[in-house]
């Protein structure tokens, strides 16, 4: 049975996180910017902008601050800043007893 979460509103709560590539610092200011003027709250993840080679982090690195927006109970939903290959390098470190929660 698929799991339908529920649709955002204004004052939800939307996580900005980095699990593959990194992100250029000036698109994710905007992109917050953007989504707080429909009236979100925005999280960032402390690793977006950081650049370790092509990724966003080291492997550890990302799956942590992944973790911690998974266990913040106040983000209704995640989105992320970069796509690439490393998502699935750091699925086997993860938890994944929150993810329907939020992806």
């Amino acid at each position: 049975m698929p799991i339908i979460p529920p649709y955002l509103k204004k004052g939800s709560t939307i996580a900005i996180a980095a699990t593959a590539r990194f992100a250029d610092d000036n698109q994710v200011k905007l992109s917050k910017h953007l989504l707080e003027e429909q009236g979100f709250n925005v999280v960032v993840a402390p690793n977006v902008s950081h650049a370790y080679e092509r990724f966003a982090g080291d492997d550890a690195e990302r799956l942590n601050a992944y973790k911690l927006l998974m266990d913040d109970g106040n983000i209704d939903a995640i989105g992320r800043a970069a796509g690439g290959l490393g998502r699935g390098r750091d699925c086997h470190g993860k938890n994944g007893s929150n993810v329907s929660r939020h992806t």
